[in-house]
């Protein structure tokens, strides 16, 4: 929205299961609900991928708060840069992140990173120290689980994205 107070969230990321962006999804619906208090952030989505998530997310942000959330599809770097500048949090919930270079971007355009303690982003995002620069959650892999244990874990990791984000 056009001149908000709001913090500015944003992703930038391929829309693979990888990547976790379905908790996100998750935590928006939630908070329309009612399940979830609202955080008073703004968010923005830059990515593409899986055709089921490009469609969850294009379909959780149109019925969200209006003008609180947008999700571009597809990918620009120059875009993508502009987000970087102009965004107070970047979220990185990456179910495994052998080095990741989403977070360390992040972190040159001086953007405060939540992700999940996984690979990269545990050895990069700081929460503690003389120079912090993010926030970890711990989160659950799901990774090669049986479906029923993968929405479980879903919900686990959504509920601990959210509280990182309070």
């Amino acid at each position: 929205e056009k001149g908000s107070k709001r913090s500015l969230v944003t992703v930038v990321s391929r829309l693979v299961g990888q990547k976790q962006i379905d908790i996100l999804a998750t935590i928006l619906r939630d908070i329309q609900n009612g399940s979830k208090s609202d955080l008073g952030f703004d968010l923005l989505i830059l990515g593409s991928g899986e055709e089921r998530l490009e469609e969850e997310l294009a379909a959780v942000v149109q019925s969200y708060t209006a003008g609180r959330a947008v999700f571009v599809r597809g990918y620009s770097e120059r875009l993508s840069h502009m987000m970087y500048a102009g965004a107070d949090i970047l979220l990185v919930p990456s179910d495994y992140e052998p080095s990741g270079l989403t977070q360390m971007i992040g972190m040159r355009f001086v953007v405060i990173v939540i992700a999940r303690k996984t690979g990269g982003l545990a050895d990069t995002v700081i929460e503690h120290g003389e120079i912090p620069t993010g926030f970890i959650f711990e989160g659950v892999n799901r990774t090669f689980v049986n479906p029923q244990e993968y929405d479980e874990r879903k919900i686990i990791n959504a509920n601990e994205l959210y509280d990182a984000m309070v």
